[in-house]
C-alpha cells in the first residue's frame, strides 16, 4: 500500500508507545516487563508475542490507520549481544513482529492499514539511553551503516510492510547514513526518518534543526518514496514550538508524555492536537511513549472532523 498516496487525500494516524504500553499490561515483577530490559518490547515479542497483538489491536480499535512492528529494540546487533539467537532465529523473530501486526490487522477487519517497520537508532544496541543525549562513544559511521544495513534489507525484501520508519535518531551523522544507505542501494520503499528533541530548534546532538531540513530537501528532492520528517520521543508541550519553524517537508508528530510525572494530567493532549492540525504540512499524527489508545482515539477523533 502507497502511504504517499493515501496522504494525498487524508491525514493519517499513527498507533501510540508500545514499550511503555505492554508496561502497563504486565505485572510489575513480571520477568519480561520491557522496563530495564536491554530488548525492551522485543522480549515480550519473543516471549508473549499474543500480547504485543494485543496492544496493536488496542491500537486498531482506537482508529490508528498505521501500526509499527516491536523490532525497534531488536537490530541484529543487539539480538546478537543479549540473546544466544542464531541467525535464522533473529529472522524468525524479525518475521513475527510482522506477523502479529498482520493479525492484529486481520482481525480488526480493517484491511487497509498501514505497518510500518521500525527501525531504531544505534543508541538501542548501546543501551546507555543515548537517544537523549547523542553520545555514541567513538562509533563511526562505518559502524553506524554496519549497524543499520541488516534490519533494513529486511524490511525491503518483506513485501508486508508498507513503510520503513527510522525512529528516535540524536545524532545528525546517523540520519546521513541511513539516507546514504536509501540512496546508494536504490530502495524503493517508502520510508521516513524520525528526531527526537530535547529543545526547540535543535536535535539532540546539537544540530540545528534548519540545518537538519535544508539536508532533507537537498539529499532527497527527487526521491518518490521519502514521506517526511518525523519528530517522535519529544515532550509534546515543545512540538507546537518545533514544527513552526519546519517549512517545505512533511510531517509525521508522535510526541510523548514525560516519564518523570506518570500521573501527569493528560487533557492538554488533545488541545495541543488541535494545534498541529493546523499546519498543513502535518501528515501524521500518533504518540510516543506514555501515549495510550485514548491519545490515539482523540488524535483520531480530530483527524476524522
Amino acid at each position: 500500500m502507497k502511504i504517499k498516496q493515501l496522504l494525498k487525500k487524508k491525514r493519517l494516524v499513527l498507533d501510540g508507545a508500545l514499550g511503555t504500553e505492554l508496561e502497563n499490561h504486565l505485572p510489575k515483577d513480571s520477568p519480561i516487563q520491557p522496563k530495564g530490559n536491554p530488548l525492551w518490547s522485543g522480549m515480550v515479542l519473543l516471549k508473549d508475542p499474543k500480547l504485543v497483538e494485543q496492544v496493536h489491536s488496542n491500537y486498531l480499535d482506537s482508529g490508528a490507520d498505521i501500526i509499527t512492528t516491536s523490532t525497534y529494540q531488536i537490530s541484529y546487533a543487539s539480538l546478537r549481544k543479549y540473546t544466544n539467537l542464531n541467525d535464522k532465529e533473529i529472522l524468525d523473530l524479525w518475521n513475527k513482529s510482522i506477523d502479529v501486526a498482520q493479525e492484529a490487522i486481520r482481525k480488526s477487519g480493517k484491511s487497509k492499514k498501514v505497518i510500518v517497520g521500525s527501525v531504531g537508532p544505534y543508541a538501542t544496541y548501546l543501551c546507555n539511553f543515548s537517544e537523549y543525549t547523542g553520545d555514541y562513544g567513538d562509533a563511526s559511521n562505518g559502524d553506524l551503516e554496519k549497524h543499520h544495513l541488516p534490519m533494513i534489507k529486511f524490511f525491503v525484501e518483506n513485501k508486508k510492510v508498507d513503510v520503513i520508519g527510522f525512529e528516535t535518531m540524536p545524532r545528525f551523522n546517523e540520519v546521513k547514513v541511513v539516507i546514504n544507505i536509501m540512496k546508494r542501494l536504490n530502495i524503493k520503499k517508502e520510508f521516513y526518518v524520525s528526531i527526537n528533541c530535547i529543545k526547540v530548534g535543535e536535535m539532540v546532538d546539537g544540530t540545528p534543526i534548519q540545518e537538519l531540513v535544508t539536508c532533507l530537501q537537498k539529499e532527497l528532492r527527487d526521491n518518490k518514496y521519502f514521506i517526511g520528517l518525523g519528530i517522535n520521543c519529544t515532550h509534546f508541550d515543545l512540538i507546537n514550538e518545533i514544527i513552526s519553524e519546519i517549512d517545505g517537508l512533511p510531517l509525521i508528530l508522535y510526541p510523548n508524555f514525560p516519564f518523570e510525572d506518570p500521573d501527569i494530567d493528560h487533557s492538554g493532549w488533545k488541545q495541543e492536537v488541535f494545534k498541529w492540525l493546523e499546519f498543513k504540512n502535518v501528515r501524521i499524527i500518533g504518540g510516543c511513549c506514555n501515549t495510550g489508545p485514548a491519545e490515539i482515539r482523540q488524535i483520531s477523533e480530530l483527524v476524522n472532523k
